[in-house]
């Protein structure tokens, strides 16, 4: 329901009713902190019984996440349960410092990216030596989260011109590039 429903739904109503964009962005958020979830239980436990269908969801969460979510692969079940929160995790909580507090957490945040970039990196070119099922997954993730974004930022600039258009892609779709950081 969260990802085939309420996902596009939101959106949807922004770019049929620009009027709400403000009222619906607290919900928004939320469904991007959501697509962070599903994106983390995707990545532990696919959904579905049948890789084709895996693969759809995988996109299409992509797509409401922001990011492929095969980028968690290296970062969260690679190195992270790995290495929990010790020297070797790239993303221990005490990497910037000991304290905790919302400066360190917000710093922490926006540093996270930055850390697990050389490992998304390098775990792409390895599935891309092998030719693996994760260098497929990976490979249609990066090619339908563009699409669909741009698609999407397209459609707004159709509907409502440059400006109008702009806050309504950013305020619905472009949401999804902070569930990142809310994970």
């Amino acid at each position: 329901f969260w990802a085939f429903v309420l996902f596009p739904l939101l959106p949807a109503l922004s770019y049929a009713r620009p009027a709400l964009l403000l009222w619906l962005l607290p919900a928004q958020l939320y469904l991007s902190y959501c697509a962070g979830v599903l994106t983390h239980n995707q990545v532990h436990c696919k959904t579905f019984a049948g890789s084709r269908a895996n693969l759809t969801y995988s996109s299409w969460l992509s797509v409401f996440y922001g990011a492929p979510i095969a980028s968690w692969i290296p970062t969260h079940l690679l190195n992270h349960h790995r290495f929990p929160d010790r020297e070797r995790d790239v993303t221990r909580s005490y990497r910037l410092s000991p304290q905790h507090n919302l400066w360190q957490a917000l710093r922490y945040t926006l540093w996270c990216g930055s850390w697990e970039l050389p490992l998304v990196f390098e775990y792409a070119r390895r599935a891309r030596q092998r030719r693996d099922r994760g260098w497929r997954e990976l490979r249609v993730q990066l090619v339908a989260l563009p699409l669909v974004h741009l698609g999407a930022l397209g459609l707004a600039l159709h509907l409502h011109g440059a400006a109008l258009g702009s806050a309504v892609y950013l305020l619905s779709m472009g949401t999804a590039f902070l569930a990142p950081y809310f994970m």
